[in-house]
């Protein structure tokens, strides 16, 4: 048989083509297995150093708080040393995850020349010890420990250090300052701080499962290890104790990525077995420590390589019994089609007159040249009918094309409204059903005057949008000189029942609103209520209404009247958004969609319009628009309103939306330094602090007990108002109501007793004026309010002396 015949090509090709498949079908599931298989080593990675990584700093915010809590304590009410020596004994050693714990006076606020500075420590064996840091150390106040939190006025970690004359062990020290109200406001009188030892971390590392060459490590900010598989490497530089053959840039950049709390993953050779290992490295979100992670992705493949060689031979074998059965198979259908090679090959070059060949066989080739036959037929018939559609198509499309740009040319800003002026902010978007529809909006804002007009004619398409255009034209006639809703409507009502053979008629929407004393004056002819969004909850209009506008003439609309707040928000739509189906042939309905406004409140009026849009997008479900759709928002603004959103995530760094500032280190720092700036002007110093001590409260509980997923976030929003602000603190977590759910502490009970979250409600109840919990689609809302001071306690006037 001729090499060149179709069959043995068929056979050869076929041949190629599953050898191929095979060998790519082998590859890719390696690829997907090797990829499925890394992808779960790193799930579980990724589980096991988070589990690591929130345990560690669950252990590190208990310290954190414990010690904040205990310098508030001490802040608020004076006490002998004698009494201080007590309470401190008190916090150490109820708190069995602290090492040690000292109250450093400043050495002006203490009569001992040498200092005070009581000091508490667990030893490796025996009770709890007593030092005097005065006494064991030369200056205690030029420690890092006491004089960076002195400058900085802030709490911090140290990093770790042995500390010689005092625990005489691996320590890391939380620094608290203590500040206390004085006739100058506010003044440093020390220092409280909280040790934890080095070995308390270490247990948190052992244990992972990581596979024979893996291992995991915590090194301090400056890449020193803390804790790792060897005891003997325990404060020495990582980079100085690389084996041979490690990149140290490598390792470098992973410590930077981590600096600057991002985390970060590389390949580097293993250490401890030859082929390729993995390094994932991860900031604490506490204290901004490396967490890294070490494991070998030959060892995690090696099944996958065995079970790759052991399908390689099956399909092998498999191949060449294809082969065989292709080549034979082949041979026998090729053969009779060879006639119909030619005239197919004419048909595809556009010769559909190519004459076919004649066969009397009954079989699929005789069935084959019939089809053939009918096919040439068809094809000349259908594109003959195709040229004549696509013509008038052509001609069709042009004229909707214009007809469109003619009605859009008549509403404002070509139905897409974006307007923002000193006290109202308008968004309107038309979307109709088909190239050209019924809907449209208009308004006219003439001094503190502004009139809004939201139509809906009848039917859709392009009678709909002639009558429209006849609508809207008389009612830019009339708008100019008319100054109630009721006269306007019914002049324009008369002129469009003029010549209306068609029945025709539209539901009209038109109401004036007086920006000084806000008061909302409109009519209604058959129009769909509209909405009103007032602090976040939304309602129906109720209307007096009249006829639909066209019908008949001489018809009365009745005035309705509603006084607006500076903070509400108008909603104006067509029956296209509450009668929208879904494939079930559901309707949105009034109570859904105000729903969904009332949800969108606290967002600006673009964002909510948008989403509001978007929502009944997801309700149709892929259902077509079965009516023309028009939105119409109006915002309301007081006069002076700082609105700001800060977003950080919880319990560790995330990624966030580019709309919000992200936070840099995944610490609360940043959201303080904001708070900070934005009630520089309002507040005084001592009310700006206690703002921020509420603030960090109600966020670290959000934080700790709302059980929020990684990649959740935290949103603060700061309204400033002429006499007092509101801050207003949100979250995605549990439902958890910190007014009620947490007790409030006992007054002058210990610190160690105190119930969760107690010592917390005190601040909160005790710092702000007012306090209000709500749940709201599924997020926790905190509001808390607190009156701005007068000019004289803003520069520290104190009259009560």
């Amino acid at each position: 048989m001729s090499g060149h015949s179709l069959a043995t090509r068929l056979s050869y090709l076929l041949a190629a083509c599953i050898a191929g498949m095979a060998l790519l079908t082998t590859l890719v599931d390696y690829q997907l297995s090797r990829r499925v298989i890394l992808e779960q080593v790193a799930a579980d990675t990724s589980r096991i150093i988070n589990d690591t990584r929130y345990d560690l700093d669950a252990q590190l915010r208990g310290v954190e708080q414990a010690t904040r809590l205990f310098a508030q304590l001490l802040a608020r009410q004076q006490y002998a040393p004698d009494e201080i020596k007590q309470q401190l004994r008190i916090m150490v050693e109820s708190r069995t995850d602290i090492f040690g714990g000292a109250v450093a006076v400043a050495p002006a606020y203490t009569a001992d020349y040498a200092g005070f500075a009581p000091y508490y420590y667990r030893p490796p064996s025996g009770p709890l010890t007593y030092l005097n840091l005065a006494e064991s150390m030369s200056n205690y106040s030029d420690q890092p420990w006491f004089k960076d939190t002195a400058n900085t006025g802030r709490p911090h970690w140290s990093e770790p250090y042995y500390d010689a004359g005092g625990g005489e062990t691996l320590m890391a020290t939380y620094s608290v300052p203590l500040y206390r109200a004085d006739t100058n406001g506010r003044s440093l009188i020390g220092v409280v701080t909280t040790d934890l030892a080095l070995t308390s971390l270490s247990s948190q590392l052992e244990g992972l499962q990581l596979g024979e060459a893996g291992f995991a490590l915590l090194l301090s900010r400056r890449g020193m290890i803390i804790a790792g598989p060897a005891n003997a490497l325990l404060m020495q530089p990582l980079l100085n104790m690389l084996p041979a053959g490690q990149d140290p840039q490598v390792w470098q950049t992973l410590l930077d990525s981590a600096a600057n709390a991002m985390p970060n993953s590389s390949p580097v050779p293993c250490i401890r077995q030859d082929g390729d290992c993995l390094v994932h490295m991860t900031p604490l979100a506490t204290t901004g420590w490396p967490l890294g992670v070490y494991y070998s992705e030959t060892e995690m493949l090696a099944p996958l390589r065995s079970l790759l060689l052991r399908m390689a031979l099956s399909e092998l074998a498999s191949l060449m019994l294809v082969l065989v059965l292709v080549h034979f198979l082949s041979r026998q259908l090729t053969r009779p089609l060879a006639a119909l090679v030619s005239v197919t090959d004419n048909i595809a070059r556009g010769y559909l007159d190519a004459p076919l060949p004649r066969t009397p066989r009954d079989d699929e080739v005789g069935r084959l040249v019939r089809s053939f036959a009918a096919m040439q037929r068809n094809l000349r018939e259908h594109i003959a009918k195709l040229q004549r559609e696509t013509a008038s198509r052509n001609r069709l499309e042009g004229e909707l094309d214009a007809a469109r740009d003619i009605q859009y040319a008549m509403i404002p800003d070509a139905g897409s409204t974006r307007v923002y002026r000193e006290r109202v902010s308008l968004w309107a978007e038309l979307r109709p059903a088909r190239s050209v529809g019924g809907d449209f909006y208009w308004y006219r804002l003439a001094g503190q005057q502004l009139l809004i007009v939201v139509g809906d004619v009848s039917d859709k398409g392009v009678p709909a949008a002639l009558f429209m255009s006849r609508a809207i034209t008389l009612l830019q006639q009339h708008a100019a000189t008319a100054s109630d809703p009721s006269l306007l409507m019914a002049a324009l009502n008369d002129e469009l029942c003029e010549g209306n053979d068609n029945c025709m008629f539209v539901t009209l929407f038109c109401g004036i609103i007086d920006l000084d004393s806000l008061v909302l004056r409109f009519a209604s002819g058959g129009h769909t209520p509209a909405s009103l969004v007032r602090e976040g909850q939304s309602i129906s209009l109720d209307q007096d209404t009249g006829p639909a506008l066209g019908l008949q003439d001489e018809q009365d609309f009745p005035i309705n009247e509603v006084q607006l707040k500076a903070t509400d928000r108008l909603v104006v739509f067509t029956d296209g958004i509450d009668e929208a189906f879904n494939p079930a042939k559901e309707q949105l309905g009034l109570d859904r969609f105000n729903q969904l406004l009332g949800d969108g409140y606290a967002q600006v009026i673009e964002q909510a319009g948008a989403e509001a849009l978007m929502a009944v997008e997801r309700h149709a479900d892929g259902e077509a628009q079965s009516d023309d759709i028009t939105l119409l928002l109006l915002d309301l603004m007081p006069a002076k309103t700082k609105d700001a959103c800060y977003q950080i995530p919880a319990p560790a760094a995330a990624k966030t939306s580019t709309e919000v500032t992200p936070v840099a280190d995944g610490t609360i720092g940043p959201l303080l330094d904001w708070l900070q700036a934005q009630t520089a002007g309002p507040l005084s110093d001592a009310a700006q602090g206690e703002l921020m001590l509420v603030t960090e409260e109600a966020v670290t509980n959000a934080i700790r007990y709302g059980r929020l997923a990684d990649d959740s976030a935290i949103a603060i929003s700061l309204v400033v108002f002429p006499d007092y602000l509101l801050i207003q603190i949100s979250d995605p977590g549990i439902a958890f109501n910190p007014l009620e759910e947490a007790k409030g502490a006992e007054l002058g009970l210990e610190t160690a007793a105190a119930p969760i979250g107690g010592l917390g409600v005190h601040l909160l109840k005790t710092l702000t004026d007012h306090q209000s919990y709500q749940r709201q689609a599924d997020r926790n809302i905190l509001r808390l309010t607190k009156t701005l001071p007068s000019a004289e306690e803003k520069h520290g006037i104190d009259h009560s002396h």
